[in-house]
């Protein structure tokens, strides 16, 4: 899929599916039948929601920015079985639309999970390398600073024998995250902590949206009268445009996540943004106004 906002260019690289968005947003469930717009794009023939892992490629000049990794291969994810050691055609999608790993001067994580920066690198001969490695990375300070003294306290716990086995396995995860996906970058002198408007090129820069982790980016283009939004994981599935109060298991401020998608919202149905979902299914990108107390995908 590839999108023109004025002179700016988006391409979708998709890398996998999506799973259990349910799980993920456990009330969905009790919401999904009432959004008749869902299907079928964003909800199957047996109404189960529908949803991806991508990344978007902007083309702004000479800027080529990479939004977000997705999972990446061989990383060890062994929490989530999709995740775990995979091997995919990341690289190929993304060379099949003329972009070669050299020719990426930008990789922008919307925040630090897994799924968003696991491409950041790749395997060579047993050592994590850059992906890219004529890029800079950019991270938000407020998300960088966040999970460095999470994992710091979660390496104090372990040692001090005192970690809750609740959040073991999920911090387990996000420490090889750091480690495989992160910890090279930093290594190579690539990383750049910048803040939560930061502009990357013209036409290009962010937006705080915090919530599903505290320093959570989207990212606004504006290009000759037009403008889109590419979501992150302030938006995970439609659903939410309908029903902006469902939150999923992983926000850290459930509340601020709400918060931040409501205003995403309103600011999109205000400009007529383009709203560029991060984990819809196709089509990925959608007009959204008010609809009564929440909002809905304008049909065509």
């Amino acid at each position: 899929m590839t999108w023109r906002i004025g002179d700016l260019i988006v391409d979708s690289i998709y890398e996998q599916a999506l799973l259990d968005i349910e799980g993920l947003i456990p009330s969905s469930a009790e919401y999904k039948l009432r959004v008749t717009w869902l299907k079928p794009h964003y909800m199957d023939a047996v109404d189960n929601l529908i949803g991806v892992i991508q990344a978007f490629l902007v083309r702004a000049g000479h800027a080529v920015i990479l939004v977000d990794t997705c999972v990446g291969n061989d990383k060890p994810r062994a929490l989530l079985a999709a995740w775990h050691q995979r091997r995919g055609d990341f690289l190929e999608r993304l060379s099949s639309i003329g972009v070669g790993r050299e020719d990426v001067t930008h990789v922008l994580c919307t925040h630090m999970h897994p799924d968003h920066v696991g491409w950041n690198t790749l395997l060579e001969n047993g050592i994590w390398q850059p992906t890219f490695p004529r890029a800079r990375y950019l991270f938000a300070d407020t998300e960088f600073r966040f999970w460095a003294d999470e994992l710091q306290r979660y390496a104090a716990a372990v040692g001090a024998g005192q970690l809750d086995p609740r959040h073991a396995s999920v911090m387990d995860m996000m420490a090889a995250t750091h480690a495989d996906s992160v910890e090279p970058l930093v290594r190579a002198g690539l990383v750049d902590l910048v803040g939560t408007s930061h502009s990357i090129a013209p036409g290009v820069s962010l937006v705080a949206t915090p919530g599903h982790t505290p320093g959570h980016v989207s990212v606004k283009l504006q290009s000759e009268g037009q403008s889109a939004v590419i979501t992150g994981d302030c938006i995970h599935h439609p659903i939410q445009i309908a029903f902006p109060h469902l939150g999923t298991t992983v926000d850290v401020a459930p509340e601020a996540a709400v918060q931040s998608r409501v205003r995403l919202l309103e600011m999109a149905s205000a400009d007529a943004s383009l709203v560029i979902g991060s984990h819809f299914s196709a089509p990925s990108a959608v007009k959204v106004c008010r609809d009564g107390a929440g909002f809905r995908v304008e049909q065509d």
